[in-house]
């Protein structure tokens, strides 16, 4: 009977430790979890203020942009560019939101 004693209490403190490391696997989750959060909520913060300076600077759909293509510099109105992207790639295109104005973003 000693030795079934001596095997209940080894299995008694594996499933303790177990336990420790479960609890301890899960508060290191919740703290990555966490830093994450907190990261996100500064990069949203600052992507706010980005937009918010860039409203300010006042972008409008009568800018005239300055493109390079290909060597050859070209004058065209942001109105011009994004009027072609709505009608052939849409609002939701990265292409269009680069050059579309801020507040549709």
């Amino acid at each position: 009977m000693p030795c079934a004693s001596l095997l209940k209490e080894v299995a008694v403190r594996l499933y303790v430790s177990l336990r420790v490391c479960k609890i301890s696997c899960a508060v290191q989750r919740q703290v990555l979890l966490d830093q994450r959060a907190m990261k996100l909520a500064q990069q949203a913060d600052a992507l706010t203020l980005e937009k918010q300076q860039m409203t300010a600077v006042g972008t409008g759909s009568n800018d005239v942009l300055e493109l390079n293509v290909g060597g050859v510099l070209l004058s065209v109105k942001r109105s011009t560019l994004t009027q072609v992207l709505l009608k052939h790639i849409g609002w939701g295109s990265a292409i269009a939101a680069f050059w579309s104005p801020k507040e549709h973003l």
